[in-house]
């Protein structure tokens, strides 16, 4: 899950009920973090780097991404971030609070970061497969 909260306590689910993608954290410290919409229309011509503005923008508007190094430190994950879809976050770092229990995995913002203009916090949820 990918969910966001205001501080009226409105939650918004930005890439819908039902999002894909995953993250992976490496025992040599580096990770990378993805979430994209479902159901994402495809581009009418096959071209990776192709597509219509409109197209690549509603692609870009469905997705999330970035990743680089981390270490963990107190109870929070602290990435350094490397590359990211949204330009604005590539070189600076990011805390994340994390709880895993059994096969789950929380990562948590920890204060509210700006999202569909709103201060929100937010909350990504993944399972291992």
């Amino acid at each position: 899950s990918f969910a966001f909260t205001d501080e009226a306590g409105e939650v918004v689910y930005p890439l819908g009920d039902s999002p894909g993608g995953g993250v992976i954290f490496t025992a040599d410290g580096h990770m990378s973090l993805d979430f994209m919409a479902g159901g994402r229309a495809p581009f009418a011509a096959d071209d990776i780097l192709g597509g219509t503005p409109d197209e690549q923008a509603a692609a870009a508007r469905s997705f999330v991404a970035f990743g680089g190094p981390y270490i963990i430190e107190d109870g929070a994950v602290l990435i350094d971030v490397k590359h990211s879809l949204h330009p604005n976050w590539a070189g600076h770092a990011h805390k994340r609070f994390f709880q895993v229990s059994g096969d789950s995995l929380s990562l948590r913002t920890p204060q509210p970061i700006h999202l569909q203009g709103k201060l929100r916090s937010g909350e990504a949820r993944f399972e291992r497969l």
